[in-house]
């Protein structure tokens, strides 16, 4: 199997409120996590899932799931 490697980014972002992030690599494939402050930048992105993903691929990596919730905010 291979090696699991985890990381976690929190920022907090003048036009996007705090934002967390955290990706999991197995390998190939990525999974990640995305949480903010604010609706609209949880909304955002959602919507540009689909070009993470091919951003994944072009470096060779395969996005595995995409999970994007809000906290809270506006």
């Amino acid at each position: 199997a291979p090696r699991r490697w985890t990381t976690t980014l929190s920022l907090e972002l003048p036009r996007l409120g705090s934002v967390e992030l955290r990706l999991s690599l197995a390998g190939a494939e990525v999974q990640a996590q995305f949480s903010a402050s604010e609706a609209a930048t949880a909304g955002r992105m959602r919507s540009q899932g689909p070009a993470l993903e091919q951003r994944f691929e072009a470096a060779g990596l395969r996005l595995q799931g995409l999970q994007v919730s809000e906290w809270g905010g506006a």
